[in-house]
């Protein structure tokens, strides 16, 4: 019998890591996101918005840094922003909407040792997240922080 099953595979368990589409999260500014999947809904209304998009995501944003971090945003919450592995190269994802189309909105101070989580629907593909963060609140300095690769496959179980 076949059913459908979700399967995350790690950064460090992949083995095919090329330098021009790092698998490994890459912080910027001592700030750290991580992505765990299936993960947990913060509010109500988790059900996805499409078939495409239907594994939801917890996403947590720590700054591990000694100072504030500044994370850029979208309508209040953190403005992430998707790129698929495709070709062995990470580009946009073609399936989202583009950044954000609401008024700019202040950016969200983290200071030292603070997170935030935000929820994400994910595709099964790989996958990871993408975030501006600076050291000024005008993010005049931002930098951009990516998540580690999210890898979903569908798998066949006995």
């Amino acid at each position: 019998m076949r059913t459908l099953g979700v399967l995350l595979l790690s950064a460090a368990l992949v083995a095919c890591n090329d330098t021009t589409a790092p698998m490994t999260a890459q912080p910027a500014d001592d700030v750290l996101m991580t992505v765990e999947v299936p993960g947990r809904c913060l509010v109500g209304g988790c059900d996805p918005a499409s078939t495409d998009r239907a594994t939801l995501g917890l996403v947590t944003i720590t700054n591990a840094g000694t100072s504030t971090a500044y994370l850029r945003t979208c309508g209040g919450v953190p403005d992430l922003m998707e790129q698929q592995l495709q070709g062995g190269k990470w580009v946009a994802s073609s399936t989202l909407v583009p950044r954000c189309a609401l008024p700019p909105t202040p950016s969200i101070a983290l200071a030292a040792g603070q997170s935030v989580q935000v929820n994400w629907f994910f595709e099964l593909v790989t996958s990871r997240l993408l975030l501006d963060v600076g050291t000024s609140a005008d993010l005049s300095d931002a930098q951009t922080d990516a998540s580690a690769a999210v890898v979903l496959r569908t798998i066949d179980t006995p």
